[in-house]
């Protein structure tokens, strides 16, 4: 058996919980998922997955813009998205 270090991590009881559920399905536990991760670390010479905010719709930005303007509210009575979408969208600023 190969000598091994010991890492203590803080995580919470949720995510621990979900990813111990899914890594079981996998047929892997923790252990094994960190330190693969920690291999491709190596391997990669950093994090093997891209690392950034995610960005924010076009729909998403012009309602927050909107309701910091003061020219949109944050609810409405939309029947659907569509509906939504186009009042989110629109250049008015009509009330609701």
């Amino acid at each position: 058996m190969a000598d091994t270090d010991t890492i203590h991590m803080s995580i919470s009881p949720e995510v621990k919980s979900e990813a111990d559920s899914i890594l079981s399905r996998l047929g892997i536990t923790t252990a094994d998922a960190i330190n693969m991760f920690l291999n491709q670390v190596i391997l990669r010479g950093g994090l093997p997955f891209e690392v950034r905010l995610p960005a924010a719709s076009t729909d998403t930005l012009a309602l927050i813009e909107r309701i910091e303007n003061g020219t949109a509210e944050m609810a409405g009575p939309f029947k659907t998205f569509e509906e939504y979408k186009a009042w989110v969208t629109s250049d008015e600023e009509d009330e609701i």
